[in-house]
């Protein structure tokens, strides 16, 4: 996994992403820990567009808001309404073959999120 700014870092003249197509990878999983789905769809679908022979999953965090905030964690969302995000986001780039899913991190704060009260 990575973040999303590296692919256009550049190594030996050549961007990040570039290299990792033609390394014909099974996938990357790009780190966009935003719990914004538009702003996940801006940087992601300009990244799907960019590098469509690159297959990309996009990680998303659950992870406590005292490590990321709450702009970047779905902790403060209940397990049913953060799985209504994941599928409204797997969805919106159901148009794009190179993207393969969306991947939590991490899955023991997944486990303990709270269930609707």
């Amino acid at each position: 996994s990575l973040h999303p700014r590296y692919l256009k870092h550049m190594i030996h003249g050549k961007p990040m992403g570039d290299i990792l197509t033609e390394l014909q990878l099974d996938y990357i999983v790009l780190m966009i820990y935003v719990s914004d789905i538009q702003k996940v769809s801006h940087k992601l679908v300009s990244l799907l567009k960019a590098y469509p022979n690159l297959f990309m999953a996009v990680a998303q965090s659950v992870e406590p808001e005292s490590i990321l905030g709450t702009k970047s964690s779905y902790a403060h969302y209940t397990q049913e309404e953060f799985y209504q995000q994941m599928t409204q986001m797997d969805k919106l780039f159901q148009d794009y073959p190179n993207f393969i899913g969306v991947f939590i991190q991490d899955w023991e704060s997944l486990r303990t999120m709270q269930d609707e009260d």
